[in-house]
């Protein structure tokens, strides 16, 4: 594996970890109740703004934890396309 392709398998290992820690982050955010207390607002038809409800920001954060959790996905398959193409070496 060249040092070009080294180099990319520790930025998206770093990468994978990072967004696992955000998505815990996220999920603890909805668990413990701690996403409600965001200032959150969504526009309305018409114009004008609302405030999210609880319920609402708590789906937000988990919304937010899967995404994360999609990105993980993303990356560990072009991880893994990467060093099957470097032929299996790290």
């Amino acid at each position: 594996m060249s040092p070009e392709d080294q180099a990319k398998v520790v930025r998206m290992r770093a990468h994978l970890k990072r967004s696992e820690l955000y998505a815990n982050y996220w999920i603890a955010q909805a668990t413990t109740g701690a996403a409600t207390s965001r200032n959150l607002s969504r526009g309305v038809e018409g114009g004008g703004w609302r405030q999210l409800t609880d319920e609402e920001k708590i789906q937000s954060a988990l919304d937010t934890a899967l995404n994360h959790i999609h990105s993980i996905e993303e990356t560990a398959n072009n991880l893994a396309s990467l060093i099957e193409n470097s032929g299996g070496e790290l």
